[in-house]
């Protein structure tokens, strides 16, 4: 019993370690991005005024460890830093939307050298309790007030499109304003593979697609038809690639596994969606 108690708090320290390193990391990026784009801000952290008490790569250490646990601004502590202190620097923070410009900053650096073959689209819910923009009721979710998050990724499961909708917006409406909005340059036509589940079943979405990828693998909605017979189904080849999809569920539950991220406790559906910025970061590094 001894040897595994062991065991267990050697791979305990591993982890934290690795956490700890990536955290830095994802702490060091941001910083940089601040430093070579957002001069004022960068300037403002210098001591130069008699008021300023923090560092801020203790601010940013302080945001990446807030998103990691279910807490509010008020009850919210990392070293000696005061809970409204941290609250005005985090508010000071997403004005200048820093971390969504460190996000694409580094998805720009990882799609000039790699192309995107497969894309992956799919949306999630998030419950909200006292957001009062985007929130609507979803009758697929026990008539709950939520938030949408839609994602397109690629086959590494890395976000390229990321906004957040009305919780009773549908889904083929949705990937059609991100398949606007999506760089169809960086695309490699012959190899391209859009997936998608039944929602997104629809002849605007489908005849869309058919310029820009060289296969489509989104299965019949069972409502759109009256005659079962005539509903395709998928061959083995397609069966197979299909289940690759499962990287955008994956992506979901790493933004989710971050506690503070399970539930919107913000106001305004933008500093939310700031903190989902500032999670995936990670997926870059």
């Amino acid at each position: 019993m001894k040897k595994k108690h062991k065991k267990n708090k050697k791979i305990k320290k591993n982890k934290n370690q690795k956490l700890k390193a990536k955290n830095k990391l994802v702490v060091n990026s941001i910083y940089e991005n601040i430093k070579n784009e957002h001069k004022s801000l960068y300037d403002s952290y210098q001591f130069k005024t008699k008021n300023q008490k923090y560092t801020l790569k203790i601010i940013l250490e302080a945001c990446v460890y807030f998103i990691r646990i279910s807490c509010s601004f008020n009850n919210f502590k990392y070293k000696k830093i005061k809970p409204h202190a941290f609250y005005k620097n985090y508010v000071k923070l997403n004005k200048y939307k820093i971390f969504e410009s460190t996000y694409n900053n580094l998805l720009n650096k990882y799609l000039n050298k790699n192309k995107i073959k497969h894309i992956y689209t799919d949306t999630s819910t998030f419950y909200n309790k006292y957001n009062t923009n985007k929130v609507k009721r979803n009758k697929y979710f026990k008539n709950k007030k939520v938030l949408k998050l839609s994602l397109m990724t690629n086959e590494l499961g890395i976000p390229l499109n990321i906004d957040l909708y009305s919780g009773n917006m549908n889904d083929s409406n949705i990937c059609n304003k991100q398949l606007d909005e999506l760089n169809k340059k960086l695309i490699d036509k012959n190899n391209s593979i859009f997936m998608a589940d039944a929602g997104y079943d629809s002849s605007i979405i489908r005849n869309k697609l058919n310029g820009i990828f060289n296969k489509i693998l989104i299965p019949q909605n069972k409502r759109n038809i009256r005659d079962q017979n005539k509903i395709k189904v998928f061959t083995n080849e397609e069966k197979k690639l299909y289940k690759l999809r499962i990287k955008i569920e994956n992506t979901f539950l790493k933004i989710k596994k971050n506690r503070r991220l399970e539930i919107v406790y913000e106001k305004k559906s933008e500093n939310f969606k700031q903190l989902i910025f500032l999670s995936l970061i990670n997926f870059l590094i």
